[in-house]
């Protein structure tokens, strides 16, 4: 388990990354829109949690 973790760690840090570019994609593709983008904000709300538990698996695994 120990030994994935470099390999997962930057896949999560990728996808990180690339939720911060899709957001200001959707601002400029959404010109007109001025309200919350809900989609948007649902999968940034996912995508905290999943970090949030993958954060705790790291320090589960390295106290183990």
């Amino acid at each position: 388990m120990q030994a994935s973790i470099p390999r997962t760690q930057s896949r999560v840090d990728a996808l990180h990354e690339n939720f911060a570019k899709l957001k200001q994609l959707v601002v400029r593709t959404r010109p007109g829109v001025t309200r919350l983008h809900l989609d948007v904000q649902q999968f940034e709300n996912n995508l905290e949690l999943m970090i949030a538990r993958w954060e705790n698996l790291v320090i589960q695994v390295s106290d183990r």
